[in-house]
């Protein structure tokens, strides 16, 4: 009778593998039961990082008034043409920037575009800024064929609207050119 109980004992080895398997799905199961809001470091979550690529438009909503946070405030991507009037805006978002009909660009010369950004009204707008001197911004022309600036002094900007002035020019010699770009902005303050 003995033997017959014998050969039926679990191995040591699969003693322990039980005993670890049983450890790892109670840890899983204990954490995912106990991570609170509280527990989470503000924007240490964004909505991309939750499950399908995101939640409820707006269950986010540190980011979208948080200064400190360095995620573009507006940012457009505009197909060159070469006759002024309205120039065909390829993709645009941004933090603050409205969904709905937010940006329009405009060429005014040769290589020369007003890009204008609407603000998103249901996130206090565009925060911290007042003037252009509140904005910083960054212009990538196409594949080195073209670099870009913005000009200030024709520029301006404040809570509702930012409208920029971007210059395109060859990188060899300086001179304006109508090439696709892309340009952002984000605000220099922090409070």
């Amino acid at each position: 009778m003995r033997a017959r109980f014998r050969g039926r004992r679990p191995t040591p080895a699969f003693v322990i593998a039980c005993v670890a398997l049983f450890v790892a799905m109670s840890g899983v199961a204990y954490a995912a039961n106990t991570v609170r809001s509280r527990d989470i470091v503000n924007d240490a979550v964004t909505s991309a990082d939750i499950k399908g690529g995101g939640g409820k438009t707006g269950d986010i909503k540190n980011r979208d008034v948080n200064a400190l946070l360095a995620v573009a405030k507006g940012f457009a991507s505009v197909k060159a043409q070469n006759t002024n009037g309205a120039a065909t805006v390829l993709n645009y978002g941004g933090q603050q920037t409205s969904t709905n009909n937010g940006v329009t660009a405009q060429r005014v010369g040769t290589g020369i575009y007003d890009v204008t950004f609407n603000a998103n009204t249901g996130t206090g707008k565009f925060v911290n800024i007042n003037s252009v001197d509140d904005l910083a911004w960054q212009v990538t022309g196409r594949n080195g064929f073209s670099t870009g600036s913005v000009f200030s002094n024709a520029s301006s900007a404040n809570t509702n609207q930012v409208k920029l002035r971007v210059f395109m020019r060859r990188p060899n010699n300086g001179t304006l050119i109508d090439s696709d770009f892309t340009v952002q902005f984000y605000a220099r303050t922090t409070s």
